[in-house]
């Protein structure tokens, strides 16, 4: 992201025809893309509204704003804070400076444009596609030139809502995810639980999304990598070089974790063998203490001693029953393994 870029942001419920993405008309493109425009522009009003009205009382704060819009619009007026439209028309320079829209000339001067009454958006499911996504304002123009498809458009606000998450390098997504966010909803469960009309006709095929993705993906719009041939990450702020170190440092921890998980496994099945050995020694009541000391690993006196503070304590002291025995023998091995993770006092012998 450089100061020239600007982008435009929104939920992606806002992407909702009901239509096949395919199906989609030049036209009705447009339309959608305008009122997304609309709905940004008021959302972005709305939120330099309340930044200027908190901070109204600070005059170098104020100050900072209005030299802001003169900058961008050259209008001397937004210095009047007199007016009592003061706050709203700065909030509408400020907003559009940060949308990249055209300044305007005095005479030209409007508000934020409103929503027909018949606008689509207003017939969007928006809990089904609360999730926002962030794009380019060269990228709506593309659309508005005929220069970019509305499939194509959809695909691309998909993987920029994947990637929303500036704090992460890349983020994970299946194909699945990336066409139902297309389409408007977070996921296919959420397409699914909106009742779509006609939902069958909507959906693509598995390798057909997957050759949309690849297509983009070939135009440097964003990059993707996987570290392990299933799972794909998504990225459009790093190059396809710095993906591939991405996914090799994500490839080195899934081993690491396989392998810890494994040799943790048999740690827990070392101690399984141990407790059913010393088990079967208590259960034979002719057992040795040498023979459970030997079994685990300490000496005679410091089985004697463990033994005592078990027996003593009593939120380790075992319940005479018919379990007693296997009780016993789980608590003198788990004892041992964390006397052992225990650092050792100087002169000490265990």
């Amino acid at each position: 992201m450089t100061e020239k870029e600007h982008y435009w942001q929104f939920p992606i419920a806002l992407l909702q025809l009901g239509i096949p993405l395919e199906q989609v008309t030049q036209q009705q493109a447009n339309v959608r893309a305008s009122e997304i425009k609309i709905w940004c522009r008021q959302e972005m009003t709305s939120h330099q509204i309340r930044i200027l009205s908190e901070c109204r009382d600070e005059d170098w704060k104020m100050t900072r704003f209005e030299d802001e819009a003169y900058n961008y619009h050259g209008r001397f007026e937004l210095y009047d804070r007199e007016d009592s439209d003061h706050i709203l028309s700065l909030a509408h320079s400020l907003a559009e400076l940060k949308l990249g829209l055209p300044p305007k000339e005095h005479t030209q001067w409007e508000v934020t444009p409103k929503l027909p009454v018949n606008s689509g958006l207003y017939k969007v499911n928006k809990d089904v596609g609360k999730k926002f996504t962030r794009v380019r304002a060269d990228i709506f123009s593309l659309l508005a030139m005929g220069e970019l498809e509305w499939k194509d458009f959809a695909y691309l606000a998909a993987v920029c809502a994947i990637c929303f998450d500036k704090r992460k390098v890349a983020s994970r997504a299946t194909r699945e995810q990336i066409h139902a966010m297309a389409l408007g909803y977070g996921s296919r469960k959420h397409f699914d639980f909106a009742a779509v009309d006609d939902a069958d006709s909507l959906w693509w095929p598995f390798h057909t999304i997957g050759r949309r993705i690849a297509r983009l993906e070939k135009r440097g719009w964003f990059v993707t990598g996987s570290p392990d041939g299933r799972n794909k990450y998504y990225s459009n702020q790093i190059s396809a070089r710095e993906m591939l170190e991405y996914v090799a440092q994500v490839r080195i921890g899934q081993v690491k974790r396989r392998r810890n998980s494994t040799e943790k496994t048999q740690g827990e099945k070392l101690m399984e063998v141990k407790v059913m050995t010393i088990q079967r020694l208590l259960n034979d009541k002719t057992y040795r203490k040498e023979d459970v000391a030997a079994a685990l690993g300490i000496t005679t006196t410091r089985l004697e001693n463990i033994w005592r503070v078990i027996q003593d304590d009593s939120k380790l002291r075992v319940n005479n029953g018919p379990n007693a025995n296997q009780q016993m023998a789980e608590k003198l091995v788990q004892w041992v393994a964390l006397e052992r993770k225990r650092p050792k006092k100087v002169g000490e012998f265990r």
